[in-house]
């Protein structure tokens, strides 16, 4: 399927497997494609989620701030919040601190159940569309229509991303840019 997608798509799949491993996760989720498809500023994906009234470099920050197989919902239940932890660890230890030891391993890591969804979205967003190629637009209409309980999709509900207008503003930035 990779044969599909465009290089901009193909260097997204690639950031959010480096992100991944960097991180020490044990898997690539929908929130590392995520941060990796908005982390390019003249991407579809980064211009459209700007234009809908949402600022690409937050969504990214959460999406990196998602820690595989914490339940960072759980833990405000309790009043304990996640991103306000990392951070004062990394700001007593140095950046990183949390990560594996081993997480520069230039290990293979697989895809997570919505991480493999959001791949599938891809492509059925471009059949909808009757585009030729996967770009980074359809990699984040993808995670909008993900379930709620997945990674990428916490990380727009928590960034308040409206849906309506991203898909809006991905259409509007294929018009005007057909060859993106």
């Amino acid at each position: 399927m990779l044969e599909r997608f465009s290089a901009q798509a193909r260097d997204a799949v690639t950031a959010a497997h480096d992100q991944a491993r960097s991180a020490g996760a044990g898997s690539v989720t929908s929130a590392h494609l995520l941060a990796a498809v908005v982390a390019d500023p003249r991407s579809i994906a980064c211009v459209a989620l700007a234009a809908a009234g949402t600022d690409p470099a937050a969504v990214a920050r959460a999406a990196r701030h998602t820690d595989d197989g914490i339940d960072a919902d759980a833990l405000a239940a309790v009043g304990i919040d996640l991103a306000a932890v990392r951070a004062q660890v990394e700001h007593e230890f140095g950046a990183g601190a949390l990560d594996h030891p081993h997480a520069r391993a230039r290990r293979r890591l697989a895809f997570a159940p919505d991480a493999k969804k959001t791949l599938e979205l891809a492509l059925r967003e471009a059949v909808a569309g009757h585009d030729r190629r996967i770009d980074p637009g359809h990699l984040l209409l993808a995670t909008t229509r993900l379930e709620h309980r997945a990674p990428a999709a916490r990380v727009l509900a928590a960034c308040a991303v409206d849906v309506a207008a991203v898909r809006t503003q991905v259409e509007r930035q294929r018009a005007e840019h057909p060859a993106a």
